[in-house]
Parts: structure tokens; C-alpha cells; sequence
């Protein structure tokens, strides 16, 4: 049973009110159906092509790429060991896209993570990734 409906306190009610249990249950059926009928799954999130976006476009900590302090990509074998440093943040924008968040504040969040959570600051390309991030998200069709 859903929280606002638990059972204990339907039985308690229907006492206190003098409803018969049948009926209070019924009503606790609908209210559990019309809560669990609003909260829908999120489908699955494509790890990979995430990944692929973070490390192309984002990686504010500057591992890979040029300039980067190692070579290749994020799932060549030699870096398996970090390949998921960012996939929980990834996840969320990736989240709040799909639940019709404003592009501009999935931007605001990534600028947040790095400049912020991170202690990045906030360098000349910061905004740029973000925004190249958010995009290549709601561009890829098999996230």
C-alpha cells in the first residue's frame, strides 16, 4: 500500500467513522492505483553513450583528450578505472532532460558540479561544455 494509505490507519478510520472495512479498502485500492499510475519508471539510461558525451564533450577535471594526463579513451582497458568518475552527474542531467527540465538548468547544474562541487572554479570553456553536453543529449536519440 502507498504512505498515505497505509492500512493500519484505514482499519483505525473505519472504526473511528464506523465505515466498513470493505469499503474503506476500496477506496484505498483507488488512491493506490491513481498515485502508483502517476509514478512511471524512468526507461533505462544507454551507459555507454553517456559515457561517450562526458568524455568528449565534458571531462572537466581534464583526464583524457588533448592535454589530457592519459591517452586513448575511456574504455580502452587502461582506464577502465576511471570510467565511471562522472557518470552519476551525467545521470542526473541526462534525468532532468527526460523529465522536461530546461536545458539551461541541466547547464546550470554542470556548471555547478564542476565550478562548485568539484572546486573547478569557473575557466573560459566551463559554460561551452556544459552546453555542448546538454546538447549532444537531447540530440542522441539512443540515451
Amino acid at each position: 500500500m502507498c504512505t498515505p494509505c497505509n492500512g493500519f490507519y484505514v482499519v483505525q478510520l473505519g472504526r473511528e467513522f464506523g465505515i466498513d472495512i470493505e469499503t474503506l479498502f476500496k477506496a484505498v485500492k483507488t488512491c493506490h492505483d491513481s498515485v502508483m499510475s502517476k509514478i512511471s519508471p524512468q526507461p533505462r539510461v544507454k551507459l555507454s553513450r553517456l559515457r561517450d558525451i562526458g568524455w568528449r564533450h565534458w571531462d572537466p577535471i581534464g583526464l583524457l583528450g588533448s592535454g589530457g594526463i592519459f591517452t586513448g579513451k575511456w574504455d580502452d582497458q587502461d582506464n577502465l578505472s576511471f570510467a565511471d568518475e562522472f557518470d552519476r552527474y551525467l545521470m542526473a542531467a541526462a534525468g532532468q532532460l527526460r523529465r522536461g527540465e530546461p536545458p539551461e538548468n541541466v547547464m546550470a547544474y554542470l556548471i555547478q558540479i564542476e565550478s562548485e562541487h568539484m572546486a573547478l572554479g569557473v575557466s573560459r570553456s566551463t559554460k561551452t561544455r556544459a552546453q555542448d553536453v546538454v546538447n549532444a543529449i537531447l540530440a542522441d536519440a539512443e540515451i
